[in-house]
């Protein structure tokens, strides 16, 4: 079973998430619709959040419900991801997803101050 963990962070004042799946570091973004594409592509069925939260793939209302009971330090985050996994069967399989080379948050300080 490919178990996946999503780990949050700040960077630069955004939240960032990280995904490893079965121990491997697959993508830092700050896009749950990422995570979900990723979490698809690999075949995962099981995600736990911050080593707090385990729920299984694709998730449920009352996946969303248990996780609103727990205290992330990024909730509206977690909560967020928790929703958007529930559509995880539903999407189309991509070749070759769009990635970043860079992540948002490293071209915001690579533009010049207005």
């Amino acid at each position: 079973m490919n178990s996946a963990n999503v780990s949050f962070s700040r960077l630069d004042g955004a939240v960032v998430m990280e995904l490893a799946i079965d121990g491997h570091f697959i993508l830092r973004t700050s896009s749950q619709e990422s995570v979900v594409r990723e979490l698809h592509m690999h075949g995962a069925r099981e995600l736990t959040i911050d080593d707090q939260f385990v729920t299984e793939l694709p998730t449920t209302l009352k996946a969303l419900r248990l996780a609103a009971e727990i205290q992330f330090d990024e909730l509206l985050a977690a909560l967020k991801l928790v929703a958007a996994c529930a559509s995880i069967e539903e999407l189309a399989p991509v070749a070759k997803p769009e990635r970043r080379a860079i992540p948002r948050a490293e071209i915001a300080q690579l533009r010049p101050a207005r």
